[in-house]
This record gives C-alpha cells, structure tokens and sequence, in this order.
C-alpha cells in the first residue's frame, strides 16, 4: 500500500444536482491523486477501473472524500463492503507503507507475503488490511481468482526482476563507474511512489542492510 495526497479540488461533476461518482472527470481526478495506481495491489493503469467506496456503508455515494482509485478485481472481486475499516492511505497522519511489510516473491509463482511491519501495534485497521492485500497476492478459492493472482504475481516479479538488475550492477564491483551511477539514479527512479509496486520495491531496499543506508532516505511520498 502506498500514501497518497488528495490535493485534487472536488470534480465539478459532484458539484452539480445530478452528479454521478463515474463521471470523466472523477475518474480522472482519482487517475492523478492515486497515480494511475489501484490502492490495494499497486496495478498500475488497469485495464479495467472502478471508483472505489472507501467506506462502502457511506450512505453518500459521491461524496469526494469516500472515493478512491482501484482495478475492478480488487473493488468488486476482492474488497465489496466487507472491508470498512483500512488503513487510509489519504489520512496525511498515517504513513501505511511502513505499517505493512511487502516480502517481494522469489519466482513468479511464489506466494507472496503481506505482514505487520516490525513495530506496527495491532489493530481492525491493520488486520482488515493485511487480510484484504493478502487475498489480493494469494488467493486462489476460485477459478477467476486463482488465475488472476497468476497474472498478478507474474506482473510483480517481471517489475522487480528489473530492479534486482540494477541493484545487482550496483553492487558488483566489477561494474564500470559510469554504469554504476546509471544504476543508482535507475534504483532511485524505481522507488518512487509513483511506480508500479513501489510498496514491494521500497522494502527490497529497506530490507537489505547495506542498500538501506544509501537508499533509504530517497523513499519519500
């Protein structure tokens, strides 16, 4: 999971009297704040997007505040209105990257591990949101979701295989000086908010006691 600021004017759309919560410019709006990224499983440009109720049991359904960026599997498939009490990845008081620890899988096919992060005190937020991610990653109780997770894993590993790369040019000492320093400004690139995964790659770095040091401070919303 990643922060996110809401910097965004209400849509125009909500404002008027016949205001709908999938209009083009709610969508678009969501589009920048959450960086084209669903909130729960950091897909990046879906192929299928949903305006998500982060309150799903908010009886005002556009109301601006309630609205969040997600892909349609995780909306619909996944979170539906069982899940109403998250951690607030808009909530400027709440860092929830570094409250849920994202391992990064070995293979494409390896399960993924969603957890407390060290330090991070118990609570229905924490654990509804560790549940909620990690059915996202890991669960296969249907057919459709079973081969969706498959595509997804695929997708996290084909994003961090890249950056093991450049991690891995870093630190070798046989790499030349000046493809050292493409590495790092690539490394640095990669742990932007921004990216795709980001929550996986931040703690590939934060994780690893020597890259940590250097890379750490450039982790930033």
């Amino acid at each position: 999971m990643f922060n996110v600021k809401r910097d965004v004017p209400t849509p125009e759309s909500l404002k008027s009297a016949g205001k709908n919560y999938n209009n083009p410019d709610v969508l678009e709006a969501l589009n920048k704040i959450f960086h084209s990224k669903c909130y729960i499983c950091e897909i990046k440009e879906p192929t299928s997007i949903a305006v998500e109720h982060f309150n799903a049991d908010n009886p005002n359904r556009t109301d601006w505040e309630n609205l969040y960026f997600a892909c349609t599997r995780c909306n619909s498939n996944l979170k539906g209105n069982r899940y109403n009490n998250l951690l607030d990845p808009a909530d400027p008081e709440t860092d929830v990257f570094r409250l849920v620890h994202h391992r990064a899988p070995s293979t494409p096919n390896t399960e993924i591990t969603i957890s407390k992060a060290t330090d991070t005190p118990d609570s229905k937020e924490i654990s509804e949101t560790l549940e909620l991610i990690n059915l996202a990653f890991n669960d296969a109780s249907t057919g459709n979701r079973s081969v969706s997770r498959s595509f997804l894993r695929k997708k996290v590993f084909k994003v961090l295989a890249k950056v093991s790369r450049e991690i891995e040019k870093w630190c070798d000492e046989d790499t030349p000086r000046h493809k050292k320093k493409e590495a790092e400004q690539q490394i640095i690139h990669f742990l932007r908010v921004d990216q795709e995964f980001s929550a996986f790659i931040r703690w590939l770095i934060l994780d690893d006691l020597e890259l940590q040091p250097v890379f750490g401070h450039y982790i930033e919303d």
